[in-house]
């Protein structure tokens, strides 16, 4: 598959749900959807002059999330490639995205340290995950949505519990 600028680091890629598309992204500035049977660009979605890190596709495949240098994450509607909103909140790149099995969360991994729940509909904060000692690398759902697992750049693995009543048996654990 050619169209990216030469060279371009591809820092990002995501299997369409019917298996007919690829996106790559890139730090071109671009993530691109590919025809996977022929190799050609079928659409293109501007990062706006900022190198794309992270991306993601929703289960349905009807959104596509990105995640740039600046520590913002744009959400495109992939058939009209209509820019829906920007979420800002952190303060380094956002290098990978992973939507919940539903697609109605996305978490971001950032170089602040932070991962980030956002809810997809509103485009809200719901909660930033302290406790990583360097860059995050990596974010993913548990099946359930109630866990969300982080990878980090100083070779941990965190797991954080997303529901307040887990997290109130938690803590009622760790009294006794």
């Amino acid at each position: 598959f050619k169209g990216h600028a030469s060279p371009a680091l591809i820092t990002g890629i995501a299997f369409h749900p019917d298996g007919k598309t690829v996106f790559t992204g890139a730090d071109d500035d671009f993530v691109y959807r590919w025809d996977a049977g022929n190799g050609q660009v079928v659409a293109a979605y501007s990062g706006e002059g900022k190198e794309i890190y992270g991306v993601a596709l929703s289960p349905d495949g009807s959104l596509l999330a990105m995640g740039n240098q600046d520590g913002n994450i744009t959400i495109w509607e992939v058939e009209s490639g209509k820019l829906l909103r920007t979420l800002s909140g952190h303060a380094g790149l956002v290098l990978r995205l992973a939507f919940n099995r539903d697609g109605s969360l996305l978490a971001s991994a950032g170089f602040d340290r932070l991962a980030r729940i956002w809810d997809v509909g509103t485009g809200e904060e719901l909660a930033s995950l302290y406790g990583n000692a360097s860059n995050v690398f990596g974010v993913s759902f548990s099946p359930d949505s109630r866990r969300l697992a982080t990878a980090g750049a100083d070779g941990t693995i965190r797991t954080y519990t997303l529901e307040i009543e887990g997290l109130t048996a938690l803590a009622r654990s760790r009294l006794m």
